[in-house]
């Protein structure tokens, strides 16, 4: 491509994502009516759409002229990673051509890698659109300095001539989460970042550096966070830290951002292009969810399980927003505790215990059978952490059949990616 056809294309994106912005800056204050209606009317166009256009619908046998309100969508099964894997060429609607789509692949975390696509429409609305919301919701305007820490590799980031997006808006910097945080550090402190994007796991390795070694850190305007869990520890310290607001994001590969915190602390859905629905299906009060795409046209994935669990609330927002929202995020479905007696229960109602104790900096719950549980931290002084209590409140959660042990450890393990589990179950049960 010419680099006058590669301007071309940048300002015709650039304007089509100002368009779409204007259009989400006004929904996001609609009335809960409205809203209900405007979703109701794009999934029953997206159902039809994929029935008549996508073959691994077409050949469900669903008639579309049927398809009339919301709850037509309990008509469509469950579609699963293995699915998508094993389809992917049935789920790619007909004019479409995965080499000339906008591609996304996971990571494979939970041992089912997948590539989803995207029209070019929709990968701006889901990919920077959404987050331009997001990022004037906490007064970064335009031209304002964004940090973000990659998953990217130094090389990587260093070979990436330019990155389209948000950067085209906003002054961005990468560093890679793969370097020392003394090198984050040291770029924040020389850019001046009004926003800094990270994985929980950077900042309380950052906290931890800055701690041990008596160096302070520079103020922030907001802390964006994703793809771990945020702990209230975690997120406390953060505040105090910075003196910023910090805003937990929730997204997958194959829809891209799909809910975020407003200063109230509820998950505000993005409903102009998902719909989030929940099976319940477990032994807490999180439910499955499952996405289906309203936007997506080149593969839209219906009731897609994705492996979290969340709890969704209803009702008008403090911020003032009506749309729906979800009260908290639980983790994978995949990563449940499970315990001797057959119940399975969400490691997270473990972390706020944990998390008590103002010795641990950083922690990884290990389970390696239905009867042993470890805890690995990393504390800044051997006894530091009262072990014995720590263990205690985790017994009056788990029962005395698990044996739990506490290890305090020079460091954790960090994926390819660069993320940092909070929960690892080291044992498949017996079936």
């Amino acid at each position: 491509m010419s680099l006058d056809c590669e301007q071309n294309h940048m300002i015709t994106d650039s304007l089509k994502i100002a368009v779409q912005l204007a259009s989400v800056n006004r929904s996001q204050w609609w009335p809960a009516e409205k809203i209900r209606h405007r979703q109701e009317q794009l999934l029953v166009d997206t159902l039809r759409y994929a029935i008549e256009r996508v073959p691994y619908y077409r050949n469900l046998g669903i008639d579309g002229n049927q398809i009339t309100s919301a709850t037509d969508l309990n008509r469509f099964p469950v579609l699963t990673k293995s699915n998508l894997q094993d389809n992917q060429a049935g789920m790619l609607a007909e004019g479409f051509d995965l080499n000339t789509c906008k591609t996304s692949t996971t990571s494979g975390s939970t041992g089912e890698p997948t590539t989803s696509a995207f029209d070019g429409d929709t990968w701006l609305l889901s990919k920077y659109t959404l987050k331009i919301r997001r990022l004037l919701a906490y007064g970064v305007g335009i031209g304002k300095r964004v940090l973000l820490v990659s998953e990217m590799h130094p090389e990587e980031i260093a070979a990436t001539s330019g990155i389209f997006g948000t950067g085209v808006l906003f002054g961005q910097r990468y560093v890679s989460i793969h370097e020392p945080v003394s090198e984050g550090l040291h770029v924040m402190r020389s850019f001046h970042p009004h926003a800094l994007y990270a994985f929980p796991s950077y900042l309380a390795e950052l906290l931890e550096h800055c701690e041990q070694h008596g160096e302070t850190l520079p103020g922030l305007g907001v802390i964006f966070t994703s793809s771990e869990v945020l702990g209230e520890g975690l997120r406390h310290r953060l505040m105090d830290t910075f003196s910023a607001d910090i805003c937990d994001v929730y997204g997958n590969t194959e829809f891209k951002e799909v809910a975020w915190q407003c200063r109230s602390g509820r998950y505000h859905i993005n409903f102009e292009s998902t719909w989030v629905e929940t099976i319940d299906d477990g032994d807490d009060e999180f439910g499955t969810v499952l996405l289906t795409t309203l936007v997506n046209r080149a593969m839209p994935l219906i009731r897609y399980r994705v492996g979290d669990r969340v709890r969704i609330g209803a009702g008008v927002c403090d911020c003032g927003r009506s749309g729906p929202w979800l009260a908290a995020v639980s983790g994978r479905e995949v990563d449940m505790l499970l315990l001797a007696d057959g119940r399975k229960l969400s490691p997270y109602l473990l972390t706020s215990l944990i998390e008590l104790d103002p010795g641990i900096r950083r922690y990884q719950i290990v389970q390696d059978s239905l009867s042993d549980l470890n805890v690995r931290y990393i504390s800044p002084a051997e006894g530091a952490v009262n072990e014995g209590q720590r263990e205690q409140s985790l017994t009056g959660v788990l029962g005395d059949s698990m044996q739990i042990r506490f290890e305090r450890v020079p460091d954790l393990p960090r994926t390819a990616r660069g993320k940092q589990k909070v929960f690892i179950r080291d044992f498949e049960p017996d079936t």
